[in-house]
């Protein structure tokens, strides 16, 4: 058997599934701290620290991934002082095995917000180092775009968003009833996509 079959078998009991996730979860975060750290001109831990309000052992112990106490309020203070956002989001059990697969130090790496190609003038569809297996390049855009659309008039942005992704309209209303399933907007972004196509 080979090693993913053989997680996946481990992963069908209960107790080792929540334990082997948050185990997971704890050497993640902390580890992402160290890499976002040196990433940053090889931050201290005692810069870190002075930026977050804390001393250089509280840092110390975030970074142990045998910590388990987080918190949103400082996980996002960690986030600020590291010049990224935090995400926190639910996520299957299938897609543990595919963290797990492409866990590593470059996975780990994200850009500060100065650095970030999307806002250096880069090709929107320019891919971006993300925290999760590869996606399709559209959706993530689309996914993107829809979200920064609330409010404005949608027949006019439908079409930059068609010359954008490259893509004919029924490509995109499946990427965003895909994206956006559960948003209110997609009903809006299909009667506006239905009404240009007549």
């Amino acid at each position: 058997m080979n090693p993913l079959s053989e997680q996946k078998e481990k992963l069908k009991d209960e107790e080792y599934r929540y334990a082997y996730a948050e185990s997971f979860l704890n050497s993640s975060i902390a580890t992402q701290i160290v890499v976002l750290r040196e990433q940053r001109n090889n931050m201290t831990q005692e810069e870190l620290a002075d930026a977050i309000g804390t001393k250089q052992a509280g840092i110390s112990r975030f970074e142990n991934i045998n910590y388990s106490s987080w918190n949103i309020k400082t996980l996002k203070k960690i986030a600020r002082a590291l010049g990224c956002r935090l995400r926190v989001s639910f996520e299957t059990f299938g897609s543990l095995l595919q963290e797990d697969q492409t866990f590593s130090e470059d996975s780990l790496q994200r850009p500060t917000f100065e650095a970030d190609p999307v806002f250096q003038n880069a090709p929107v569809t320019q891919e971006v180092p993300v925290d999760r297996p590869p996606v399709n390049k559209d959706l993530d855009l689309a996914r993107g775009f829809f979200l920064s659309i609330q409010g404005e008039d949608l027949q006019e942005l439908t079409m930059p968003l068609r010359n954008q992704l490259g893509t004919p309209r029924p490509k995109i209303l499946e990427v965003a009833k895909h994206s956006l399933r559960e948003t209110p907007i997609l009903s809006q972004l299909l009667q506006a996509a239905k009404g240009q196509s007549r």
